[in-house]
């Protein structure tokens, strides 16, 4: 939360200009860009924002943003083709300068990853809350294949009142800037939505990925003061088919995986927050 209130009131003391154009060409002026950021929108995220979520979110401010940022490392050991992952939730400063090297032992290959898991909630309108997780690679995963995203939220205060959006942003070495909104929707009833999305190949400089939700009182007449939703984040770390990297679903609780595909992938905790307020 400090951190998201840092950036709104830097930017309003730095930029000498009313607007600017954004890597899909749209211009953004000053108070739309502040809107977006209160709505729980990234700069990196606003950077590859697309002309549907602009028009959707531009004029909208949103209220009692709250975020929660928890940071991972995932340590891999790959022998024989078979690869074992461990992750743990790590301070902000190892998740930016902590080792990442390859090491090559009579045990296997180590490597280790880092990522960022961001939620957020804000109230969006009279009714509807937006939910929204982010997942940050601060080094490139090594394995591409089928990712999973997803949001859980209490199924017995709000329910989605609209499909969930995703979004996947990369940045090849030669530093161009792609935008991939191609994913497959997967649903838990009441519980929660995911999006199934392969990761891009070669050289990237960049990559990140988030899942929006706009979620409303289950019970219209009734009034919900507190709302928590859990982001969460499974990464692929062997080739899955998308056929079955689907076999899962999404609780409250986060990504529950079938059987056939835990060997699959690694396990990231999830990351909660709860918006306080009148909805």
């Amino acid at each position: 939360m400090k951190k998201v209130l840092f950036t709104i009131l830097l930017f309003m003391l730095i930029t000498n200009v009313k607007a600017y154009t954004n890597n899909n060409n749209i211009e953004i002026t000053e108070e739309e860009y502040l809107n977006l950021l209160s709505v729980g929108f990234t700069e990196n995220e606003i950077d590859n924002l697309n002309y549907d979520l602009y028009q959707e979110y531009k004029d909208t401010t949103g209220i009692g943003l709250v975020t929660n940022e928890k940071y991972y490392k995932t340590t891999h050991i790959e022998k024989n083709g078979i690869t074992q992952s461990t992750t743990e939730e790590v301070t902000e400063l190892e998740y930016l300068y902590g080792n990442d090297n390859t090491i090559i032992t009579a045990t296997g290959t180590i490597y280790t990853e880092y990522k960022k898991l961001i939620t957020s909630l804000s109230k969006t309108s009279d009714d509807t809350v937006t939910g929204k997780v982010t997942l940050e690679w601060r080094k490139m995963p090594k394995k591409r294949s089928y990712d999973i995203i997803g949001i859980g939220y209490a199924s017995n205060t709000v329910r989605r009142s609209l499909s969930p959006y995703f979004q996947l942003d990369y940045t090849t070495s030669s530093n161009n800037s792609y935008t991939s909104m191609t994913y497959n929707w997967h649903e838990t009833a009441n519980y929660g939505d995911t999006a199934v999305s392969q990761l891009p190949s070669g050289s990237l400089n960049a990559l990140s990925s988030y899942i929006l939700v706009k979620l409303k009182k289950k019970v219209p007449n009734s009034t919900v003061n507190q709302i928590t939703v859990y982001g969460d984040y499974a990464h692929a770390t062997s080739n899955i088919s998308l056929t079955n990297a689907l076999k899962h679903d999404m609780y409250f609780t986060g990504i529950s995986l079938q059987n056939s595909i835990v060997g699959y992938y690694d396990t990231t905790p999830e990351c909660g927050v709860t918006w306080y307020g009148t909805l």
